[in-house]
């Protein structure tokens, strides 16, 4: 494992953009999740993702689309799909592009204007 993974601890700012930048996929075995910002950030730079099935996550990822879901502890499936991903170079392309249009979806400007037109909605009636 060692020769194939670094475990990082805790990035931020710029730093954390370039590894984004720099990784293949990102996996998420996460046993619990809210809303998970670091699905989010992988997704918009373009990155497919494989993550627990749990939370907020099957929110953003979406099933042989954006990336893989796995049940959480099942770690036959999720180096499955890490295995199905890192072997197409194709599906991961077309994975990592169909993740950062959704990630698009939760910009800060996409989240203004749905607010606004909420907020216009209900002052309508």
């Amino acid at each position: 494992l060692e020769n194939n993974v670094t475990f990082l601890g805790h990035i931020q700012g710029e730093q954390k953009i370039s590894y984004y930048k720099s990784i293949d996929i990102c996996v998420i075995p996460s046993s619990f999740e809210s809303f998970s910002f670091v699905t989010l950030e992988a997704m918009a730079s373009g990155k497919p993702v494989v993550a627990s099935n749990v939370g907020g996550i099957p929110y953003l990822v979406e099933e042989g689309e954006t990336g893989f879901l796995f049940e959480p502890g099942n770690y036959h499936e999720l180096a499955k799909k890490v295995i199905q991903l890192l072997e197409n170079k194709e599906l991961r392309e077309r994975m990592g592009k169909l993740a950062e249009e959704k990630a698009e979806l939760f910009s800060w400007e996409s989240v203004t204007d749905e607010t606004i037109k909420l907020y216009e909605k209900t002052l309508r009636g």
